[in-house]
C-alpha cells in the first residue's frame, strides 16, 4: 500500500472517530448520563451548536493535515495516527462507561 493511501484511509479514520466522538459527547450530556472533562468543551458540550462545532473542528484537522501530507508525508500519517488511536481510546473508554451504567 502507498504511503498516499495510508494517508486517506487514517484522515478518513481520523475525521470519522472525531464525528463519532462529537455526537456521543453530545448524546450522553445532554441525557446526563455523562459529563465532558475536556475544560475547554464544558461549557459547550451540551450546546446545540456542539455538533456543528464538532463537524467543523474534524474538517479543518483532517484538511490541515491533508495539506501537510503534500509536503510532510510521513509527519502528516504519524499524527493522524497519533489523532486515531487517542480518539479510539477516547471512544472505547466512552463505550465502557455507558455500558457499566447499563
Amino acid at each position: 500500500m502507498k504511503t498516499g493511501d495510508r494517508i486517506i484511509y487514517v484522515l478518513g479514520a481520523m475525521g470519522l472517530l472525531q464525528l463519532v466522538d462529537g455526537l456521543l459527547t453530545y448524546y450522553l450530556v445532554n441525557t446526563g448520563l455523562a459529563e465532558e472533562i475536556n475544560p475547554l468543551l464544558t461549557g459547550i458540550a451540551g450546546d446545540t451548536a456542539f455538533p456543528f462545532l464538532k463537524i467543523a473542528g474534524a474538517f479543518m484537522c483532517v484538511a490541515a493535515l491533508w495539506l501537510l501530507a503534500k509536503r510532510f508525508r510521513v509527519l502528516a500519517l504519524s499524527t493522524g495516527a497519533v489523532v486515531v488511536v487517542f480518539y479510539a481510546v477516547v471512544l472505547g473508554w466512552n463505550v465502557q462507561a455507558m455500558l457499566a451504567m447499563a
